[in-house]
């Protein structure tokens, strides 16, 4: 580690005794502040690991670009660039074989257009990302258990910009919102 994503592994595991570890727990775990518009059930999911994803190429030819085209659409229109409301932590769950082609592509990663093209996308096409963990865990959305029970998701920092409301008429780029600056998510 240290070559900021430039090693030969892309995965890198964090010590169950490590406060990142213990971060990552609390925010899987914890409850929402505002009430679930789903049942929430404690199914006593626990996190056994948490590998640290470092992805060097990916982040120069789609992460950074992305990042850079909404801080200068925000300075275009005079928004100020809030952490924390334009960006937060969100889970996404997905099949073994689709979280290791996110995780290993060296230039794409999420690929929000195919997203979802073997399911329903009743807010458009996209990728999804959830709050809870829990929503990803009742929802399914973590594909068949392996044989040993163990599902996996991933928590993401996600740069929402400025959001609208999802349509499954959305394709490609969002709606436009004032002076040819497009909704971001």
């Amino acid at each position: 580690a240290g070559r900021r994503g430039r090693d030969p592994a892309i995965l890198f595991e964090v010590i169950d005794t490590s406060d990142e570890f213990k971060h990552v727990a609390a925010v899987f775990k914890a409850e929402p502040v505002e009430a679930p518009a789903y049942r929430a059930e404690d199914h006593g999911m626990q996190v056994l690991r948490v590998q640290r994803v470092e992805n060097g190429s990916q982040q120069d030819a789609n992460f950074l670009p992305y990042c850079e085209g909404v801080l200068q659409s925000f300075a275009d229109q005079g928004i100020e660039f809030e952490a924390g409301v334009h960006t937060f932590w969100a889970f996404h769950g997905s099949d073994s074989t689709s979280t290791e082609s996110i995780v290993n592509n060296q230039v794409t990663g999420f690929q929000p257009l195919t997203a979802g093209m073997r399911t329903s996308c009743l807010w458009g096409p996209g990728t999804y990302f959830a709050r809870d963990a829990n929503y990803v865990i009742q929802g399914g959305f973590c594909g068949p258990p392996a044989s040993n029970g163990v599902r996996q998701m991933l928590m993401c920092l996600i740069m929402i910009g400025i959001p609208c409301v999802g349509d499954p008429r959305h394709h490609g780029l969002l709606p436009c919102r004032k002076g040819g600056h497009c909704y971001n998510s």
